[in-house]
C-alpha cells in the first residue's frame, strides 16, 4: 500500500493543514516550593516547624534534607542557607548555585550541611539562631536571598537553640 501525502489526508477527510509556525506562549517563571524532609538516623528528625536543640560543643556539622520542586523541570536552581546573628547581621551558611534539574522530575533533594562552630555563642552562653533557607533560579545578592527575578523565590525557616553546655536553657525571647 502507498503512503498518501499529508495534504491530501487533510483535504479528503476534512482536517486543517497548518503551514505557518507557530510559537507557544512564553509561561511565567512559577517559583519554587521548598519541603523539609530532613530523616537523620539515631536523632530527632530537625524540622521547619521545631525548634531544635543544638549543643554548641559538638564537632561538625548539622544537616538539613530539603525537597526543592519546581515546575520548570529544566531549570537549574540555586540555594542558599543564611544565619541570623546578634544585631542586624547574617551569615551565609551555605550555597549551591547549580542544583541540577533530575530527569524531568519536579523534585530535588539537597542536603543543608551548617558548621556546628558557625552557631556556636561565646563560652558558657547561649543563643537562639533562625537559619532561613532560600531557592531561586538565580540571585542578584546572595548575602540576602535577594532573587534575579521577582517573586522566584522560595524560603523555609529553621529556629535553632544553640546551648554550651547542652542542660541550659535559653531564652527564646532572644531569638531574632
Amino acid at each position: 500500500m502507498r503512503a498518501l501525502p499529508p495534504a491530501f489526508l487533510a483535504l479528503t477527510l476534512g482536517a486543517c493543514l497548518v503551514t505557518d509556525r507557530l510559537d507557544p506562549p512564553v509561561l511565567p517563571n512559577a517559583p519554587p516550593v521548598i519541603f523539609d524532609v530532613t530523616e537523620p538516623a539515631n536523632t530527632e528528625p530537625i524540622s521547619a516547624e521545631d525548634i531544635t536543640t543544638v549543643d554548641a560543643t559538638m564537632p561538625g556539622s548539622l544537616d538539613f534534607e530539603i525537597e526543592v520542586q519546581d515546575l520548570n523541570v529544566t531549570q537549574t536552581l540555586a540555594v542558599v542557607a543564611l544565619l541570623d546573628l546578634p544585631g542586624d547581621n547574617r551569615s551565609v551558611a551555605y550555597v549551591n548555585e547549580n542544583l541540577e534539574p533530575q530527569g524531568g522530575a519536579i523534585a530535588r533533594r539537597e542536603t543543608i550541611r551548617v558548621d556546628v562552630s558557625l552557631l556556636r555563642p561565646p563560652p558558657g552562653s547561649t543563643s537562639c539562631r533562625r537559619l532561613t533557607v532560600f531557592a531561586s533560579s538565580g540571585f542578584e545578592r546572595i548575602d540576602i536571598g535577594q532573587p534575579i527575578e521577582p517573586g522566584d523565590l522560595a524560603r523555609a525557616v529553621y529556629w535553632l537553640r544553640v546551648v554550651d553546655p547542652p542542660e541550659q536553657e535559653v531564652d527564646l525571647t532572644e531569638c531574632p
